[in-house]
């Protein structure tokens, strides 16, 4: 079985029975009797990734960002044993309708991400590029509902604003690039299949490296996308999968359940192929049905045991259908693991920098490196 005595100790660590793991007809379930043999997955095999986000503070010296990047690429080495991070960064458009999109406050210049990316290439970690489109400046909007008045001109401007981090990209040799990411109201219709061609083929120009979309949930599990070469480099997916009606008090197994159905249901050369790109959490009542939710309270400490036993039951999933990679959402460029407590007031319910969240997510990498 893959890695087996790591996963009983990752499964055991947050009570999910052993006897109902692992579903997929490939796998038998883990702790069971099995007459498949399951070739072990290399941890240099898969990509287990953490998702840095760099929204940037205009404030903060080069300096000081320097030895924050060094804090932050140490963290996801060596206590979270990533082999890969997103260099995830805000560019901006300013309402749904708008075709423009632009650089903003909080946009890293190609110099910051140039040094974010010699830091953890140091560090023997993979590096992405990750541009997440933002709209607005102000409060949380989802880039999933944009409807450009002209899609044409938008993309043609988002490509502008990408250029230097496309040309940076292919200058660092940098391992893949996710140029866009969610774009869910204007990846379905053909009537926009030549503006998606139009953009791969002007980026593909600048940077010579994979190049993958990240669709939403949704959209992955309805196989609806119009976006040209979508599995070429690896399906991604931001994978916001909830639990219906699951609360709290759900047992681990009936969560892992939730998500076996949906990989059940894809061939094993699709699932082989699947990266899940952002894997997130929001630890709250209703974080397993709603997983995705970015607004909320303060964090309430009673709710963090549920984001060890998503994130665990996460790399279940990756270990028994054997999907391509996993990235954890966020470890924030701007918050220190070196000196943040569990408990600090600037943390809320979607971090898990120190919390058990981050172990689950340190003994689900430890698990693959244990394969090796």
């Amino acid at each position: 079985m893959i890695g087996l005595l790591a996963v009983v100790v990752v499964a055991c660590a947050v009570g999910i029975p052993l006897a109902v793991m692992g579903r997929h007809h490939a796998v038998q379930p883990l702790g069971g009797p099995t007459t498949t043999t399951v070739p072990a997955t290399k941890h240099d095999s898969v990509q287990l990734g953490i998702d840095v986000w760099w929204k940037n503070h205009p404030k903060v010296s080069f300096a000081k960002e320097q030895v924050e990047a060094t804090s932050i690429v140490n963290y996801a080495a060596t206590d979270l044993h990533a082999n890969m991070i997103a260099v995830s960064f805000p560019i901006y458009t300013s309402s749904f309708t708008s075709v423009n999109v632009v650089p903003g406050p909080g946009t890293p210049s190609t110099n910051e991400i140039k040094m974010l990316t010699d830091t953890a290439r140091a560090a023997k970690l993979g590096v992405e590029f990750r541009p997440l489109l933002q709209v607005g400046y102000a409060k949380y909007m989802w880039r999933g509902l944009i409807h450009p008045s002209d899609v044409t001109t938008f993309f043609d401007n988002y490509a502008i604003a990408l250029k230097p981090y496309m040309l940076l990209a292919q200058q660092l040799k940098v391992s893949e690039v996710i140029y866009a990411s969610e774009f869910l109201s204007i990846s379905q219709s053909s009537n926009y299949s030549a503006d998606w061609a139009h953009l791969v083929s002007v980026l593909s120009t600048e940077y010579h490296g994979p190049l993958a979309y990240a669709e939403s949930g949704a959209q992955f599990l309805a196989g609806s996308s119009i976006v040209p070469d979508l599995a070429t480099h690896g399906e991604h997916t931001d994978a916001y999968f909830g639990a219906p009606g699951e609360t709290p008090t759900a047992p681990a197994s009936k969560l892992y359940d939730s998500w076996a159905s949906k990989f059940d249901a894809m061939s094993a050369s699709r699932t082989s192929k699947t990266i899940l790109q952002e894997v997130g959490f929001y630890a709250g009542p209703t974080g397993y049905e709603e997983p995705q939710t970015v607004v909320g309270g303060p964090t309430n400490p009673k709710y963090l045991f549920m984001q060890k036993v998503w994130f665990s039951m996460v790399c279940q999933i990756v270990q028994n259908f054997h999907l391509a990679g996993v990235y954890f959402w966020n470890l924030d460029f701007n918050i220190d693991p070196n000196t943040t407590a569990s408990d600090a007031t600037d943390l809320g319910p979607t971090d898990w920098v120190n919390r058990p969240g981050a172990q689950a997510i340190a003994a689900c990498f430890s698990s693959f490196a244990s394969t090796s």
